[in-house]
């Protein structure tokens, strides 16, 4: 607790590394999640080209290839979404907090 430490600057030091990691983890997953949600789109954009007369059946078939193959980001077999890391996030923030509090409220 750094109130507890008194004015030590060095006591913030490894609350401020542990904030620079958690930071540095979170912005991981969040460009992991802009992939997928990049990787989304790409049906769209298939779908808006034009090969020529009479190639509207094969285009859609690699549509749906695309679609059916779940293109994206993965950790353990998991698609990172944007979605997914804002529940988690949230839930680590819950997490943090309750644990703050607690260990506050026994000093």
């Amino acid at each position: 607790d750094f109130f507890a430490l008194g004015s030590n600057p060095y006591a913030m030091l490894p609350l401020v590394t542990n904030v620079i990691l958690t930071a540095g983890i979170f912005r991981m997953l969040f460009m992991a999640a802009a992939i997928s949600d990049k990787c989304s789109r790409v049906p769209s954009l298939v779908n808006t080209l034009s090969f020529g007369k009479g190639t509207e059946r094969v285009q859609q078939h690699i549509v749906e290839h695309i679609v059916h193959s779940g293109v994206g980001f993965y950790i353990c077999d998991v698609r990172v979404t944007t979605e997914l890391v804002v529940k988690f996030m949230y839930t680590w923030t819950i997490c943090a907090f309750g644990i703050s509090t607690t260990l506050h409220s026994e000093t």
